[in-house]
């Protein structure tokens, strides 16, 4: 859908709004595992998987294992939407 919709932008739009995605996405799975294993683990889950990817090339995914409730239903595509409304509300075509 995100590509479909980069079809109408910009490419300075098109970056801004890809990087804009790929933060509140982050950020949004960041505090929703907080949330459910707590910091402690969050972290230590992260800087296993940053290393297991540099180290072997692989992603294990031990960030996302457990977090398994929805508290924000359909939030993937409703932060694509968001992302795209706000992206072209900033720039002009």
């Amino acid at each position: 859908m995100l590509l479909a919709l980069s079809l109408f932008l910009t490419p300075g739009a098109f970056f801004f709004n890809s990087a804009l995605f790929m933060f509140s996405a982050f950020f949004y799975f960041f505090f929703q595992t907080v949330r459910v294993k707590g910091l402690t683990q969050t972290i230590n889950d992260i800087k296993t998987d940053s290393l297991v990817l540099i180290a072997i090339g692989e992603n294990n995914n031990f960030f996302a294992n457990g977090v398994k409730s929805r508290f924000f239903p359909g939030g993937g595509a409703t932060l694509i939407s968001l992302c795209y409304i706000v992206t072209s509300l900033l720039f002009k075509y």
